[in-house]
C-alpha cells in the first residue's frame, strides 16, 4: 500500500524567489491535479517531492520563508555591491 503525501484538490505551498525589479520571496499557493508516489502535479506541471521549495502546510511554508528571509543578506539592509 502507498501512502500519498497529499491528496488531489487540496493546497500546496511553494516559495518563490524573484529578482526583479528586487530580490524577494514569497509563498504561492497551488490546488493538487495528480499526485504519484515521486511527484505532485500543481500549476499544469509535475514537481517531485524532495523538491526544497514545495510545502504542503502553510504553517511550514511560513517557518521555512521566514529562515530564508533572516539567512538573506538583502533582508538585513545589506544589499552589497550594485
Amino acid at each position: 500500500m502507498i501512502v500519498l503525501p497529499v491528496a488531489v484538490g487540496s493546497t500546496v505551498y511553494e516559495i518563490i524567489e524573484e529578482s526583479v525589479p528586487y530580490h524577494h520571496f514569497y509563498i504561492n499557493s497551488y490546488t493538487v491535479e495528480d499526485v504519484s508516489a515521486k511527484a505532485v502535479m500543481y500549476g499544469g506541471d509535475w514537481t517531485d517531492l524532495s523538491y526544497p521549495n514545495l510545502y504542503f502546510s502553510l504553517a511550514d511554508a511560513e517557518k521555512a520563508l521566514k529562515k530564508r528571509k533572516q539567512g538573506n543578506s538583502l533582508y538585513n539592509g545589506n544589499i552589497g555591491n550594485i
